[in-house]
């Protein structure tokens, strides 16, 4: 019912008049063969540390990073700071989401984005690094392809649309051609199937290489490694155990594994647990920790993944939760 009232919502706005409403603010090239286009929006139209440090993270990563904000100012100040990290501002208004963004983006730098290496598509949807970025960036850049951080089976097997790396001239190329080509819309369903779900399914038509650092076996078979983390598990979805052969482990095991196909769960929300203790992943989903709508029992415990090494401190995130009020 949600996602008809969504569609219906959306479908309306979609039939007024489309203007598309932005420009680039700024554009100072530093002669990069590597892209990143970073969507954001803020509520209080504040650009965080939290996001600057991000920023920064891609930039000394090699990017050239282009900034694209929906909120409905950017003080001078903010533009100062930005424009100390990135190479691009861009200032638009909010349609089509985070892809609607990355494309107008594309159309902005148009030949600038010939023949270059890498396009990394991002967002500020996630909270951190509280590890470092280099060797999830090194693992999507290894090899030609399309690649995300971690991939949905929702739907059919695609890759999560906050972190997905183009790599290969060809394949930038392929990228650049889909979003130039989106239908955007108003509705959030909609623009996951036409963007999030089609786009990988389009790379994989072209005959790219797609694949997620951490694919949904890999996820899986940790989680199936670990007593606590199954016990989470059972306590935030207690239908999927229930019937299971117990006495027989291997037994159980697969029982467990054939209804997690069924019932595919996001890696993002319910199975964060092993993303961030199994994997020491760098990211944790914000709205995972501002509205928890599966209500997981471990979503408060980001604090505790802030090392000493992390780029970001607790003060940080609380600071940059305290823009999205």
């Amino acid at each position: 019912m949600t996602n008809l009232v969504d569609v219906i919502g959306g479908l309306r706005k979609d039939m007024l008049p489309q203007v598309e409403n932005g420009a680039l603010v700024f554009l100072n090239e530093r002669g990069r063969q590597r892209w990143c286009i970073y969507a954001a929006y803020s509520p209080t139209s504040h650009v965080s540390d939290m996001v600057l440090t991000q920023l920064r993270a891609y930039r000394d990563a090699g990017f050239e990073v282009v900034f694209v904000s929906m909120s409905l100012t950017i003080s001078e100040g903010d533009r100062g700071r930005i424009a100390d990290v990135c190479s691009g501002l861009v200032h638009r208004r909010s349609s089509g989401r985070d892809f609607g963004a990355w494309a107008h983006a594309v159309r902005l730098l148009g030949h600038r984005l010939a023949g270059a290496e890498s396009l990394l598509l991002t967002n500020d949807s996630m909270l951190g690094p509280f590890v470092s970025l280099e060797p999830w960036i090194d693992a999507c850049t290894a090899r030609e392809g399309l690649f995300g951080l971690t991939e949905s089976i929702g739907g059919g097997s695609h890759l999560q649309s906050y972190f997905l790396i183009a790599n290969g001239a060809q394949v930038v190329a392929d990228t650049v051609g889909f979003l130039s080509e989106l239908r955007l819309s108003h509705s959030k369903w909609l623009m996951v199937q036409r963007g999030e779900v089609a786009f990988s399914c389009a790379m994989r038509r072209k005959g790219h290489y797609t694949a997620a650092v951490l694919d949904h076996e890999t996820i899986e078979n940790a989680l199936l490694e670990h007593p606590e983390l199954l016990a989470e598990l059972s306590v935030l979805e207690p239908g999927l155990s229930i019937g299971l052969d117990s006495d027989d482990p291997f037994r159980y095991r697969y029982q467990l594994r054939s209804r997690l196909f069924m019932r595919p769960l996001n890696p993002c929300h319910q199975l964060n647990s092993v993303l961030l203790r199994y994997f020491k992943f760098p990211f944790i989903k914000v709205d995972l920790v501002t509205k928890n709508p599966g209500m997981v029992p471990s979503a408060p415990d980001w604090r505790y993944f802030i090392g000493p090494d992390s780029s970001v401190t607790e003060e940080m995130i609380e600071d940059h939760l305290a823009t999205l009020v």
